[in-house]
């Protein structure tokens, strides 16, 4: 799929598939990638992606060493137990998501205002009993895990 790479690694017609294995067992990703545009025409090489210099992620040819775990660690005791303020005109409450009529309520304010597209084609369509298993397994995630 990449010529420039296969020119490069000397890969022709006659090379052997075993040959070939063996010479991209040798290669980094970012080499794999090199020349390589998104539609696989061999636009623009992939190093020279402006937007990609702008982001945090590594660059091509870095070497970095990415450390497991949480982003950040909180002290529970540090998290406010109180919302914070809303606008004038709002207040939290608390809903009861095993009582029907209140899980009826977001189900109806999700599929009346959840909207994905400017043209309101993609609506919140899911099932009242799929909404229950998911809110389920969040709470299940937040406080047993």
């Amino acid at each position: 799929m990449n010529p420039a790479l296969a020119e490069q690694l000397g890969l022709g017609e006659g090379t052997s598939a075993s040959q070939a294995t063996d010479a991209l067992k040798t290669l980094k990703l970012e080499d794999i990638m090199t020349g390589l545009a998104s539609s696989g025409k061999n636009a623009k090489d992939m190093a020279s992606y402006k937007f990609w210099a702008t982001q945090p992620v590594p660059k091509f040819g870095e070497e970095t060493e990415i450390e497991e775990g949480p982003f950040k660690i909180v002290d529970p005791e540090q998290v406010p137990k109180e919302p914070g303020p809303l606008v004038d005109g709002f207040e939290w409450v608390t809903m009861d998501l095993a009582n029907d009529e209140e899980m009826k309520e977001v189900f109806d304010l999700l599929y009346g205002h959840y909207v994905e597209d400017d043209e309101a084609m993609f609506r919140f369509n899911y099932s009242k009993a799929f909404l229950k298993w998911y809110v389920f397994m969040i709470w299940q995630r937040a406080f047993f895990i």
